[in-house]
């Protein structure tokens, strides 16, 4: 298969909606899990803004950590776990992107329905809670219903749970549309 991942992702358009993607994942992925967040309170002036601070005394998983203040309020928060899911997660994504592409472009049958599935693949990811972030959208929202802290302490333990099922299901999702594109092709050629 990673032969035929090779063939696939030579076609420009393919690539480029993989990258296209896979950033756009990065960045949603970042804002609803609360590695980049907007401070309520803004940073003392006596703070240089942009800074960066790098921990790296604490538990495993959590270091190192990287804090940067990118204004008075803007802050970026990355544990290694957070960012090292967020980065595979993104890959997997854009992937399921790339490969949903070619399916569309590249099959002889434009059938192939999965395109959705890549989404709802992603959406257990967002409310993975990691102890390095703000919180994120996904968290603000919960707090608003009022469910907020109920279901942060539920989820934090969980966290890697979810994030691993969003992994599974995007590879299950890569390796569907992967198979029915090639059983399409495969079925095109014998009816010539």
């Amino acid at each position: 298969m990673s032969e035929a991942l090779r063939k696939i992702m030579h076609y420009r358009d393919v690539r480029i909606s993989s990258i296209c993607g896979a950033l756009g994942f990065l960045v949603a992925y970042s804002f609803l899990i609360g590695m980049v967040f907007r401070q309520p309170t803004p940073l003392p002036f006596t703070i240089a803004t942009p800074t960066f601070d790098l921990i790296l005394e604490g538990p495993i998983g959590q270091v190192p950590w990287l804090v940067a203040y990118l204004d008075r309020y803007w802050v970026v928060s990355v544990s290694l776990e957070a960012g090292l899911t967020a980065i595979a997660l993104s890959i997997l994504f854009g992937l399921n992107v790339g490969l949903t592409v070619y399916s569309y472009r590249y099959s002889s049958c434009r059938r192939i329905s999965n395109a959705s599935l890549s989404f709802f693949s992603a959406l257990p990811s967002f409310f993975s809670v990691f102890s390095c972030c703000g919180g994120g959208i996904a968290t603000s929202i919960l707090f608003a219903l009022g469910v907020g802290g109920l279901w942060t302490s539920v989820l934090l333990p969980y966290g890697r749970i979810l994030s691993a099922i969003s992994a599974l299901l995007l590879v299950s999702n890569i390796f569907i549309i992967y198979y029915r594109s090639v059983s399409v092709k495969a079925h095109a050629t014998r009816e010539e």
